[in-house]
């Protein structure tokens, strides 16, 4: 009998990985910070977007309204003048049929109305992000494969979207930070090897 071994076995397969108290504290605080860090880039680019939506359809309504102008006052111009038919009457009509053309051929070129559509639609996603990142740093709930999920949604919404103009960077600096840049702001992150 004196040759037994005597080897003590884990109860469970989980017992054998359980991570100090403090391991997994450090873990939660760091998931936290990097959901914040991440909120705070989602909604620059949220602001970022509704900047750039505002300034398209104030330009497209800026080009419609000049078309308008411009085709209204052809109108009176050709509807005012007499039987005569003055040589500076001509110009007016011409200088006025040159920019209600300029006016309309820009609008319907430069399409503003649609991109502005579009940067709406996405301003939307990133706000419904910023949302449930929002909700679970409230509920102090924020884990890494929160964290995680989040990032994927992130880039899921990033990379169809379209580029923003170096003034509304300029404007949100954050907004032209990705998920690289989190590495940069916290010297603790550490994504997962499927997140980058």
């Amino acid at each position: 009998m004196d040759d037994i071994e005597i080897t003590i076995f884990p109860r469970t397969m989980s017992e054998a990985d359980v991570t100090p108290p403090a391991q997994e504290e450090a873990e939660r605080e760091r998931a936290e910070r990097n959901c914040i860090l991440l909120k705070l880039i989602v909604k620059a680019r949220e602001l970022a977007h509704i900047d750039v939506r505002d300034w398209k359809k104030r330009y497209d309504k800026g080009l419609k309204v000049g078309a308008l102008l411009s085709s209204t006052a052809i109108t009176y111009v050709i509807n005012a003048q007499g039987s005569d038919g003055a040589a500076t009457t001509l110009i007016a009509e011409r200088v006025l049929s040159f920019t209600t053309t300029l006016f309309t051929g820009l609008a319907v070129m430069l399409n503003n109305d649609k991109k502005a559509e579009i940067h709406d639609k996405v301003l939307t996603e990133y706000a419904n992000l910023a949302n449930m990142i929002e909700g679970k740093i409230l509920s102090n709930n924020c884990t890494i494969d929160d964290f995680n999920h989040f990032s994927r949604m992130f880039r899921k919404i990033k990379t169809p979207a379209p580029n923003l103009p170096p003034w509304a960077a300029k404007r949100h600096p954050a907004a032209r930070k990705g998920m690289d840049e989190l590495k940069k702001l916290d010297p603790t992150y550490y994504p997962r090897s499927d997140t980058i």
